[in-house]
């Protein structure tokens, strides 16, 4: 998540000074585990990161 958050903070420090911003950042894990006859069929683990940025300069709003 660290790297996520430094990457929108880079871009903060580029725009002019008279821009807002909205972040938004999500992490998620999860496990999924499959069984079959008491025993262990399949593991999967998973992992998501993800940053909205929402712009608003000038009377205009951008987003990513």
């Amino acid at each position: 998540m660290n790297s996520i958050l430094n990457q929108a903070a880079d871009y903060i420090r580029r725009a002019t000074s008279k821009a807002q911003f909205e972040l938004y950042a999500t992490e998620r894990q999860g496990v999924d585990l499959e069984a079959k006859d008491g025993k262990i069929d399949a593991l999967e683990s998973s992992e998501d990161q993800a940053l909205s940025v929402r712009v608003f300069q000038e009377g205009r709003t951008g987003f990513a």
